[in-house]
């Protein structure tokens, strides 16, 4: 017969074994676990999409490391000074952008081209010799020249398209034929001191904005003598107002003006993605139509990069959220990307590029007669809280 005092020693030993390997156990789990969290905190990016007071997305990426919080400590002032929304997404493919352009020095006072600053107090024209952009003072003058001049090689074959029924392909419909009037506003980016973004060698986005509207016109009027199209500039106009929210608040009015049937602003990206990325109201099928088949006719003037959509459920802009008309906003190419920036310099394939815009919202029009109107979601819910006050 066992002692006693054995068979009490017995549970105890097992106790105290099951107890050590299980410390050995946890702490092993635990040193793996840190190890794996901290591998993925430093290969992860974070996006922030932050809509600047002109509506239109700009994209800052930083790493959830030491990074971000120099990020966050160098931006998180302008952010809340200037009431603007983040809305924060997963990636690890964005680049960082944010680049600064900074005027020369005005009445004493350095202004600095940034999208958190006041507009007018940029120089028009000029960057300052350390600009992060390196744009080394670009010549406006030579730049527009260039955008709104169209050769005469190009008119000519316009010309000739035009009287065989097309434009550069694209079927042109007589006055009589398909009579659907529609009032088309095209919300031309940036504009007088505000400079938008900027290429090394001095490609400013509000020449290529205007260039690209000016043209796109130009062959909406040719291809549906129908369409009344209205541009929000055609010329290199003053931004209106003294800051960036008061042109936002100019361009809301001007679609209360217009109420149009249809409302595409232009853009390019603020990063290098040489895509064409469009923002639409997830609610209006009619606008999925338009932008699906303006992708379709991109990729056929030369714009290759796959091109994508975003809904403002996700990414609320308020020019399209707030806009009672089927609205879009394009993002087409980057000045960053030697590939898009090729693509803007070359006349003939900017020439195509509004074609192809042209022949997409003809097409869209004509292929859907019926479509209803679209009203604002959001601004039912805006009425609603004033009517109540």
């Amino acid at each position: 017969m066992a002692n006693p005092k054995t068979r009490l020693r017995l549970p105890i030993r097992v106790g105290l074994y099951t107890c050590a390997l299980g410390t050995v156990f946890a702490l092993f789990y635990t040193t793996l676990f840190a190890k794996t969290t901290a591998s993925n905190s430093t290969n992860e990016n974070t996006t922030a999409v932050v809509y600047a007071m002109n509506g239109e997305p700009t994209r800052v990426s930083s790493s959830n490391s030491t990074n971000k919080n120099n990020s966050d400590a160098s931006n998180g002032s302008s952010l809340e000074n200037d009431e603007k929304l983040a809305y924060v997404s997963s990636s690890n493919n964005e680049q960082s952008i944010g680049d600064v352009q900074n005027s020369e020095n005005v009445g004493g006072q350095e202004s600095v081209k940034d999208e958190n600053v006041d507009s007018t107090s940029m120089s028009e024209g000029n960057l300052d010799e350390n600009s992060s952009s390196e744009v080394d003072e670009p010549a406006l003058p030579q730049e527009e020249s260039e955008s709104d001049s169209t050769s005469a090689s190009d008119l000519d074959a316009s010309e000739e398209n035009a009287a065989q029924g097309t434009d550069y392909g694209y079927p042109v419909v007589a006055k009589s034929d398909d009579a659907i009037t529609k009032t088309i506003l095209i919300d031309v980016g940036h504009g007088g001191t505000d400079l938008g973004d900027a290429s090394k060698d001095g490609v400013i986005e509000k020449n290529v904005t205007l260039d690209l509207a000016l043209k796109l016109k130009k062959h909406l009027e040719t291809q549906n003598p129908n369409l009344n199209v209205v541009l929000t500039r055609e010329d290199d106009a003053t931004t209106h107002g003294t800051s960036s929210w008061e042109d936002l608040t100019w361009r809301r009015n001007k679609q209360e003006e217009v109420n149009p049937d249809y409302y595409l602003s232009l853009h390019a990206h603020s990063d290098d993605s040489d895509s064409a990325t469009f923002y639409i109201n997830p609610d209006d099928p009619q606008t999925e139509i338009l932008t699906t088949l303006m992708a379709q006719n991109l990729a056929n003037a030369g714009w290759t990069t796959p091109s994508n959509t975003i809904t403002t459920d996700t990414y609320p802009l308020q020019l399209i959220s707030m806009a009672n008309s089927h609205a879009a906003m394009l993002e087409l190419g980057s000045l960053k990307s030697s590939t898009s920036l090729e693509l803007f310099k070359d006349s003939e394939t900017m020439e195509k590029t509004a074609a192809a815009l042209a022949n997409a919202i003809s097409t869209t029009i004509l292929n859907n007669p019926d479509a209803p109107a679209y009203s604002s979601v959001q601004k039912q819910l805006a009425q609603k809280v004033n009517s109540s006050l």
